[in-house]
């Protein structure tokens, strides 16, 4: 990442519950507004593109203490599949050079109207994710904030080992209750 950028946690990050910014990590609990405090936040969107009406399919903010905890059951063949992946359609260094010169304000919604792999406008996908490094109350621009179509999700999804997948499902009882387990489309990739 060329540069470090900040700016405030914009409202499509906030809680869809409280509707505002996440304060705690959906696995322990820590205070994330606080001091020296980073954070990912995802969600992921169901939109009628007809009416323009918008449902979070899910959401949650993770402290890096609890994400790095998960990364590290992550199997090394997914992570190696995911980087070859992310590096077959996504050249991030060309990304960050066009938004960061976009305009003079950074805009969160710059990084995540289109999907960084199939280039698609989220406004025209019927599902999609998007996903942000947050420190204290502020967003960090770089790779992410970023957009993925359920498309792109779904092949992510397949080049998957077993063993990640079973990381990634006990890591989806922290943010789905079990009364909705059985209204969760299958196959959800989580970006964690």
């Amino acid at each position: 990442m060329k540069y470090l950028v900040f700016s405030d946690i914009p409202k499509v990050l906030h809680s869809s519950k409280t509707k505002k910014p996440f304060d705690k990590c959906v696995m322990c609990e820590k205070e994330l507004l606080s001091e020296n405090s980073y954070y990912f936040i995802e969600k992921a969107f169901n939109q009628n593109i007809q009416n323009g009406t918008k449902d979070v399919l899910f959401e949650y903010a993770i402290c890096m203490d609890c994400h790095e905890k998960i990364a590290k059951d992550l199997s090394k063949e997914s992570l190696e599949r995911i980087k070859m992946y992310f590096d077959l359609y996504v050249d991030f260094d060309e990304r960050d050079t066009i938004l960061f010169n976009k305009r003079e304000r950074i805009d969160f919604a710059d990084w995540v109207s289109e999907c960084v792999i199939s280039k698609k406008n989220v406004a025209q996908l019927k599902e999609y994710q998007i996903a942000a490094m947050c420190y204290e109350d502020k967003v960090m621009y770089g790779s992410l904030p970023m957009a993925i179509g359920f498309e792109a999700a779904d092949e992510l999804q397949q080049l998957l080992s077993k063993e990640t997948k079973d990381t990634i499902d006990r890591f989806q009882n922290y943010i789905f209750p079990p009364k909705v387990w059985d209204e969760i489309p299958s196959k959800r990739l989580i970006f964690i």
